[in-house]
């Protein structure tokens, strides 16, 4: 799963200090057990905290103002996200900001029911390891490094980064070495 994200543009946002992002985009793909894609989301989520959308977002992920105007709540998007998560599935994505952020949203929304997140892989940490490198790679650099096509155009859409992460995942895994990478 992806996540992207709104930031207050004219800095802190004193008025939420509990929230310093809001959580602005939800996709994902889940995979049956041959890791074949067999259900994809993508939802918009109506901005309440950050009303104001900062544009280095705007410019970054090429969300549509009308998309988020129409967007759903918060707790109805997290709800569809929870929706696709079976007891004993592994939650992963691109770095552990994601998973911070839906506990962070979803704490100030006071959705309280996060058992879903059971287990979980940052597929960053895990790529980054597998490769055999010292610095944390972007999603763009893992792309290039395993020489799998990209729409740089479609990175920064939370349901694409999904899919791109899952082709990194793909090239890379390995069942023995993973395991160790999941919390």
């Amino acid at each position: 799963m992806d996540l992207e994200w709104n930031q207050n543009p004219y800095g802190k946002n004193n008025n939420h200090p509990d929230i310093p992002f809001e959580i602005i985009e939800i996709g994902a793909v889940k995979l049956d057990a041959h890791m074949q894609p067999c259900e994809e989301l993508k939802v918009y989520i109506k901005p309440s905290v950050i009303p104001i959308i900062n544009p280095k977002i705007l410019e970054i992920t090429k969300i549509n103002i009308k998309d988020l105007e129409n967007g759903i709540g918060f707790v109805e998007g997290i709800n569809k996200l929870k929706e696709m998560v079976d007891e004993g599935d592994i939650i992963c994505s691109w770095a552990k900001d994601d998973i911070a952020e839906i506990i962070r949203n979803a704490n100030h929304h006071g959705y309280s029911d996060l058992s879903w997140i059971e287990r979980y892989l940052d597929i960053q940490e895990y790529t980054t390891k597998i490769l055999g490198k010292k610095n944390i790679l972007s999603l763009k650099n893992a792309l290039q490094q395993l020489k799998i096509k990209v729409d740089e155009s479609k990175l920064h859409d939370a349901l694409n980064d999904s899919i791109y992460t899952l082709s990194v995942f793909k090239n890379i895994y390995n069942a023995r070495a993973v395991k160790q990478f999941i919390v």
